[in-house]
Protein backbone atom coordinates (compact mmCIF):
# COMPACT_ATOMS: atom_id res chain seq x y z
CA UNK A 1 0.00 0.00 0.00
CA UNK A 2 2.83 2.62 0.83
CA UNK A 3 1.80 5.80 3.05
CA UNK A 4 4.14 8.07 4.30
CA UNK A 5 2.79 10.79 6.43
CA UNK A 6 5.30 14.17 7.35
CA UNK A 7 4.31 16.25 10.21
CA UNK A 8 5.15 20.06 10.63
CA UNK A 9 6.80 20.58 13.37
CA UNK A 10 8.02 24.99 13.26
CA UNK A 11 5.81 26.40 15.84
CA UNK A 12 8.95 27.35 18.14
CA UNK A 13 9.77 30.07 15.27
CA UNK A 14 9.03 33.69 15.59
CA UNK A 15 6.23 35.69 14.41
CA UNK A 16 4.55 32.39 12.28
CA UNK A 17 1.71 33.90 10.65
CA UNK A 18 -1.70 32.44 9.72
CA UNK A 19 -0.85 29.36 12.00
CA UNK A 20 -4.45 28.39 13.10
CA UNK A 21 -4.34 27.08 17.32
CA UNK A 22 -5.23 23.09 17.76
CA UNK A 23 -3.97 22.31 14.15
CA UNK A 24 -1.95 19.73 13.34
CA UNK A 25 -0.03 20.35 9.63
CA UNK A 26 0.65 16.45 8.01
CA UNK A 27 1.63 15.79 4.29
CA UNK A 28 0.17 12.36 2.81
CA UNK A 29 1.47 10.42 0.61
CA UNK A 30 0.02 7.53 -0.69
CA UNK A 31 2.03 4.90 -3.64
CA UNK A 32 -2.19 3.57 -5.06
CA UNK A 33 -3.57 7.35 -4.38
CA UNK A 34 -6.79 7.58 -2.63
CA UNK A 35 -7.59 8.66 1.01
CA UNK A 36 -6.52 6.36 3.90
CA UNK A 37 -10.40 5.85 5.77
CA UNK A 38 -8.20 6.99 9.26
CA UNK A 39 -8.74 10.38 7.54
CA UNK A 40 -12.37 10.29 6.79
CA UNK A 41 -14.19 7.31 9.63
CA UNK A 42 -15.79 9.01 11.92
CA UNK A 43 -17.81 7.56 15.03
CA UNK A 44 -19.95 9.23 17.60
CA UNK A 45 -19.73 8.10 21.13
CA UNK A 46 -20.86 11.71 22.96
CA UNK A 47 -18.48 13.91 19.72
CA UNK A 48 -17.79 13.44 16.36
CA UNK A 49 -13.66 12.26 16.18
CA UNK A 50 -11.58 10.04 13.96
CA UNK A 51 -10.99 6.94 16.37
CA UNK A 52 -8.51 5.35 13.27
CA UNK A 53 -6.28 8.55 13.40
CA UNK A 54 -3.95 7.80 16.79
CA UNK A 55 -2.94 11.38 18.13
CA UNK A 56 -1.17 11.41 21.34
CA UNK A 57 0.49 14.65 23.05
CA UNK A 58 3.94 13.56 23.77
CA UNK A 59 4.58 16.38 26.89
CA UNK A 60 5.32 14.47 30.32
CA UNK A 61 2.21 13.75 32.23
CA UNK A 62 0.12 15.41 29.97
CA UNK A 63 -3.37 14.28 28.97
CA UNK A 64 -4.35 11.96 25.51
CA UNK A 65 -5.56 14.03 22.05
CA UNK A 66 -8.23 12.96 20.02
CA UNK A 67 -8.75 14.34 16.25
CA UNK A 68 -12.12 16.35 16.24
CA UNK A 69 -12.55 17.26 12.58
CA UNK A 70 -9.55 17.13 9.57
CA UNK A 71 -9.23 18.90 6.76
CA UNK A 72 -7.70 18.51 3.20
CA UNK A 73 -6.21 21.94 2.66
CA UNK A 74 -4.74 20.61 -0.99
CA UNK A 75 -3.61 17.82 -2.60
CA UNK A 76 -0.94 16.64 -0.07
CA UNK A 77 -1.77 19.20 2.66
CA UNK A 78 -4.20 18.08 5.84
CA UNK A 79 -4.72 19.62 8.70
CA UNK A 80 -6.26 17.92 12.25
CA UNK A 81 -7.94 20.03 14.61
CA UNK A 82 -7.51 18.10 17.77
CA UNK A 83 -8.67 18.22 21.83
CA UNK A 84 -7.26 16.96 24.91
CA UNK A 85 -8.89 14.15 26.48
CA UNK A 86 -9.46 13.61 30.14
CA UNK A 87 -9.54 9.77 31.18
CA UNK A 88 -9.83 10.26 34.58
CA UNK A 89 -6.18 9.16 35.20
CA UNK A 90 -4.45 12.16 36.82
CA UNK A 91 -2.14 13.51 33.81
CA UNK A 92 -2.34 16.65 33.31
CA UNK A 93 -4.42 19.36 31.29
CA UNK A 94 -2.15 21.28 28.24
CA UNK A 95 -0.87 24.51 29.31
CA UNK A 96 -1.03 27.25 26.23
CA UNK A 97 2.16 27.33 24.49
CA UNK A 98 3.49 24.67 22.06
CA UNK A 99 3.53 21.05 22.12
CA UNK A 100 4.64 18.19 20.08
CA UNK A 101 2.46 15.43 19.23
CA UNK A 102 2.83 11.78 17.63
CA UNK A 103 0.66 10.94 14.90
CA UNK A 104 0.01 7.08 13.62
CA UNK A 105 -2.22 6.36 10.74
CA UNK A 106 -2.59 3.02 9.61
CA UNK A 107 -4.13 2.52 5.70
CA UNK A 108 -7.38 -0.08 5.38
CA UNK A 109 -6.58 -3.25 5.78
CA UNK A 110 -3.25 -3.28 6.00
CA UNK A 111 -0.51 -4.41 8.53
CA UNK A 112 1.76 -0.99 7.85
CA UNK A 113 1.49 2.01 9.25
CA UNK A 114 3.42 5.81 9.10
CA UNK A 115 4.03 7.58 12.16
CA UNK A 116 5.09 11.32 11.82
CA UNK A 117 5.64 13.78 14.31
CA UNK A 118 4.11 17.44 14.31
CA UNK A 119 3.62 20.65 16.84
CA UNK A 120 0.33 22.45 17.71
CA UNK A 121 -0.32 25.63 19.39
CA UNK A 122 -2.44 25.35 22.21
CA UNK A 123 -3.83 28.34 23.62
CA UNK A 124 -7.12 29.12 25.66
CA UNK A 125 -9.70 28.37 22.85
CA UNK A 126 -8.69 24.62 23.08
CA UNK A 127 -11.66 22.28 23.73
CA UNK A 128 -11.45 19.61 26.73
CA UNK A 129 -13.00 16.58 25.94
CA UNK A 130 -14.00 13.82 29.40
CA UNK A 131 -14.72 10.76 29.47
CA UNK A 132 -18.62 10.54 31.16
CA UNK A 133 -20.42 7.59 32.45
CA UNK A 134 -23.68 7.63 31.21
CA UNK A 135 -26.46 6.33 33.10
CA UNK A 136 -29.07 6.31 30.50
CA UNK A 137 -27.17 4.82 27.52
CA UNK A 138 -25.00 2.67 30.25
CA UNK A 139 -22.18 3.18 29.01
CA UNK A 140 -19.14 5.52 29.02
CA UNK A 141 -18.99 8.60 26.56
CA UNK A 142 -17.35 11.69 25.34
CA UNK A 143 -18.50 14.76 26.27
CA UNK A 144 -17.00 18.73 26.33
CA UNK A 145 -15.80 19.38 29.14
CA UNK A 146 -15.39 23.25 28.92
Amino acid sequence: MGLSLCGWAGDHVVGLQGRRSQRLLLTLAQRDGGVPSGLVHTLSNGILYYPDLSVRCLTPGARDAIALAVEQLDAFVWSIEIAEVDFGDGRSPWAPGVHLFCIMLQPDGSSEESRTFATAVVDASLQRVELFSDPVAQMDVFRFSN
